[in-house]
């Protein structure tokens, strides 16, 4: 290959071979181009059509930033879409994709190389979907204050917009301002926090200005989400008296969240809408006396409940004729990894499955054994 097409386009060959699984885990089976910051960075697939779901059917939508395209794929089933970006490869890259995407139901899309700041006020008064670059200076922040475009730019595109979605880390300490004036939701996907999203505008589903979301988005379901509005969320911030019950120890379920309920800052909300009570504080486990409802919590009954020994944890688990398959930990400096290897047993290899839940309570750290809800 080196002799036929020389070093550089072998260069080139190598590592798009190296990013195409990558990008097709996010943008489905195919041929895409892209770099590996552009797939990072990338909205997978199951995220982007969520997304695209609140966008109003039909209207033209701008996708500012659009990388290798993961969103404006999703937008362009919507409305019309241009996508833009600065870079004249991503530019291309973006052209490329939308066009090996192409499928028969879809609005027509163009591709505009321009930087955000510079943007003609035509595209300006759409719909606005814009990923702002979190690594401007080859460093990645959780601050949008170190994103490109800058936070002014990006006040000028929401002002002018008929709606805007900001993808931000799913870290990312918005302004006051956008606090009050913008809805902002997190998104989990595959057991992790894909990105925050502070939507303003009018859009179908009204924006509740200062409220706050918890979604998860699945492969083969309809996502499922939990709201809190700016009222319920002041009333149970962490910074406040909690207005629901701590307690010491475990009642029969223990209850652990999606992660997308606890980057939102939304535990105790939660909590309080699901009369559930906090293990030692919002940072550990929720329990109750039953299974937990909601499809954002998961419930594990106890079959257990000691200290935090390890081989006080491995008598136990020989006693309940269980195999401690699942470690999870909270309020602890303890590592899964570093515990599995004390649990090691090889004769209970063939035992059914449980679940090690290791927490602080104001009894100190806390182990209990359950089984998870099915």
């Amino acid at each position: 290959m080196r002799v036929e097409l020389g070093n550089e386009a072998t260069r080139w060959v190598g590592q798009f071979a190296q990013i195409l699984p990558k990008l097709q885990d996010k943008l489905g089976d195919g041929f895409w181009l892209g770099t590996q910051r552009a797939a990072e960075q990338a909205s997978d697939r199951w995220t982007a059509h969520y997304k695209a779901a609140r966008f109003p059917s039909g209207r033209s939508i701008v996708d500012i930033c659009s990388g290798v395209g993961g969103d404006a794929i999703a937008l362009r089933q919507r409305g019309p879409v241009v996508a833009i970006d600065s870079d004249p490869v991503m530019a291309a890259v973006v052209a490329y994709n939308l066009q090996s995407a192409a499928v028969a139901n879809t609005y027509h899309s163009a591709v505009v190389c321009v930087k955000a700041e510079d943007l003609p006020d035509c595209y300006q008064q759409s719909y606005v979907h814009l990923d702002p670059d979190r690594r401007a200076d080859e460093k990645r922040h959780s601050d949008p204050q170190g994103y490109l475009p800058d936070l002014e730019t990006m006040q000028r595109l929401v002002d002018r917009s008929l709606g805007t979605a900001i993808k931000l880390a799913p870290a990312a300490e918005v302004p006051d301002s956008w606090e009050e004036a913008a809805e902002l939701e997190w998104i989990s996907c595959r057991g992790s926090v894909r990105q925050q999203v502070a939507w303003f505008g009018d859009f179908p589903e009204p924006v509740a200005c200062g409220g706050r979301r918890a979604t998860r988005v699945y492969r083969d379901r309809e996502p499922v989400t939990f709201f809190a509005t700016a009222e319920e969320y002041a009333a149970t911030s962490w910074e406040r008296e909690y207005p629901v019950e701590t307690v010491a120890s475990a009642d029969a379920w223990l209850i652990d969240l999606d992660p997308a309920v606890r980057a939102a800052g939304l535990t105790v909300a939660f909590a309080v809408a699901q009369n559930l009570q906090l293990v030692g504080g919002p940072a550990g486990f929720l329990t109750s006396a039953a299974p937990p409802p909601h499809p954002l919590a998961v419930g594990y009954e106890v079959l257990w409940r000691g200290s935090a020994d390890m081989k006080a944890i491995k008598r136990a688990a020989v006693q309940q004729d269980v195999r401690l398959q699942e470690i999870k930990v909270r309020g602890s400096d303890l590592r899964p990894e570093k515990i599995r290897p004390k649990l090691a047993d090889k004769k209970g290899q063939h035992r059914p499955e449980a679940t090690l839940l290791i927490h602080k309570t104001s009894a100190g750290i806390q182990a209990a054994i359950g089984r998870r809800q099915t």
